[in-house]
């Protein structure tokens, strides 16, 4: 699930009118930003990498592709975040 919410933000965000709106209203881009950390947190570390010494793996298991996945997807959103939260390219801000 998280995986679809953070294509489908993607895909909002990229939106230009979208992401100026959200740039100049503060009461949007404050729990934008507050929900994304939250998020980023939970994604922390999901995957760490261990070391293993005196035993051969044979095969590494495949989940550390799906964590590679998640977090590209969430570098490219929060990218978009970023300028949104910042007002980048907006003049106005409305309070």
């Amino acid at each position: 699930q998280i995986v679809q919410c953070s294509m489908d933000l993607l895909y909002t965000m990229d939106h230009k009118t979208i992401a100026e709106h959200i740039a100049r209203n503060p009461r949007l881009r404050r729990p934008l930003w507050e929900g994304w950390m939250r998020l980023l947190l939970l994604v922390q570390g999901m995957n760490a990498h261990t070391r293993k010494q005196d035993i051969h793996v044979e095969q590494e298991q495949g989940k550390w592709s799906t964590s590679l996945s998640l977090v590209t997807d969430l570098v490219a959103n929060t990218w978009l975040i970023l300028d949104a939260v910042s007002g980048v390219g907006c003049e106005a801000t409305v309070e």
